[in-house]
C-alpha cells in the first residue's frame, strides 16, 4: 500500500519507460490497493493514452493486460461514460493503430460496456 501511494503521490514522475513495470504489478492488490492502482492506470490512460496503449500491447501476458485495462475502464467509469466511450471510439478511428493496440482499445471499450 505505501508504494501504491508513493506512486499516486509522485504519478507525474511516471514515464512511459516505466508503464510496463507498472502495469506488472498487479497481483495480489486488495480492494483499498486495487482502487488505488486503478487511479494510477487511469490517469496515466487519460493522461497519455497512447503511451499506455502501446505499453499494453506490448505486454505478453494477456492476464495481466486484462487486468489492467479493466482498472483503467474502473476509473474511467467515474467520468461521463458515454463521453469516454465516443473519445475512444475516435481515438481508435482517427489514429494508425497495429492489430495488438485496437485488441486493447477494444477490450477497453468491452470494460466499460460491462464494468
Amino acid at each position: 500500500m505505501e508504494t501504491l501511494e508513493l506512486l499516486y503521490t509522485h504519478r507525474s514522475l511516471i514515464k512511459p519507460e516505466h508503464y510496463r513495470s507498472l502495469f506488472l504489478a498487479t497481483t495480489n492488490l486488495d480492494g483499498a490497493s486495487a482502487e488505488q492502482y486503478a487511479a494510477i492506470a487511469g490517469e496515466l490512460f487519460t493522461k497519455d493514452t497512447e503511451g499506455v496503449v502501446q505499453a499494453l500491447a506490448d505486454l505478453s501476458d494477456g492476464d495481466n493486460r486484462q487486468r489492467v485495462i479493466s482498472s483503467i475502464a474502473y476509473h474511467l467509469g467515474y467520468q461521463d461514460v458515454s463521453q469516454v466511450k465516443q473519445e475512444l471510439e475516435q481515438w481508435q478511428t482517427n489514429k494508425e493503430l497495429d492489430d495488438p493496440e485496437k485488441n486493447v482499445i477494444a477490450s477497453l471499450i468491452s470494460a466499460i460496456n460491462h464494468p
